[in-house]
């Protein structure tokens, strides 16, 4: 895939999701079923030695944690009830402000978090390192969800991996899932069909392998670029960052059949 086209997707889905917000928010405000293995693993590998004490109180525990691709902050709300007597430090990134639940006074309170408005993938297009872009520290935790199948190109999705691994302290953990929806005989046809009438709409070539234009309820015109991996992808993902993590869990969950999401979590070296 060419450099130009890279930025047609990105625009794509920057334009859809800037339309589009508010219903594609209020249709994710739900855990997902793969979250609670991970709370799992993160209590099982995380020793409390890897949980800072906050120097204003010997009895709060601040439990510092980095997302990309943050969307509405709904996975920040599902930590805090997993993990209630625990002070989130929470670290944000994501390129549509509008997501955010900070539309009162009261939600602003609740959401409180160090959020960045930095567009992931133009920094990766432009074949500048993301890791270098961030405004965080390194946390304990470093996640991201319903993000990489937006990244256009392998090469740009293991770059991206590979700046989650950078945000990460020493023997922190860095969760991520790959979309597997070309899995679901139902959404791939969907999809298909929708994809052939998106790019003759929108003058795009065809895509890589696994790449489709997919529709939003309905609505003319709406569409956003997404990526379905194959197993075989997600082996090469994890092999980019085999030098500097362990993986520690892989698993699949969520939708119907259960199989939707894969989910990968490495332990930084």
């Amino acid at each position: 895939m060419d450099i130009k086209t890279v930025h047609r997707l990105r625009e794509l889905n920057n334009e859809f999701y800037q339309n589009h917000c508010g219903s594609f928010s209020r249709t994710r405000t739900g855990s997902w079923r793969g979250w609670f293995r991970c709370i799992e693993i993160i209590e099982e590998k995380l020793p409390a030695t890897g949980i800072l004490l906050d120097e204003t109180s010997d009895e709060v525990e601040v439990f510092s944690v980095f997302d990309l691709g943050c969307g509405n902050l709904r996975f920040k709300t599902f930590l805090e009830s997993a993990f209630p007597d625990i002070s989130l430090a929470y670290f944000a990134v994501d390129d549509c402000q509008d997501m955010l639940p900070h539309h009162s006074d009261e939600s602003r309170q609740l959401f409180s978090v160090h959020f960045q408005d930095l567009d992931a993938i133009e920094v990766l297009a432009n074949g500048e390192d993301l890791s270098e872009q961030i405004d965080a520290p390194l946390c304990d935790l470093s996640v991201s969800f319903g993000f990489m199948h937006h990244v256009p190109t392998q090469e740009l999705r293991k770059r991206a991996l590979q700046a989650l691994v950078a945000q990460t302290l020493p023997g922190g953990l860095v969760i991520v899932s790959f979309w597997q929806f070309a899995q679901c005989e139902d959404l791939l046809a969907k999809a298909i069909e929708t994809d052939k009438k998106a790019r003759a709409e929108l003058d795009l070539p065809q895509l890589e392998e696994g790449d489709y234009l997919i529709g939003w309820q309905n609505i003319e015109g709406a569409y956003r670029y997404c990526h379905s991996f194959t197993d075989a992808e997600i082996d090469e993902l994890v092999a980019s960052v085999a030098d500097k993590t362990t993986v520690v869990s892989r698993f699949t969950s969520d939708g119907k059949t259960e199989n939707l999401n894969t989910y990968v979590v490495f332990q930084v070296k």
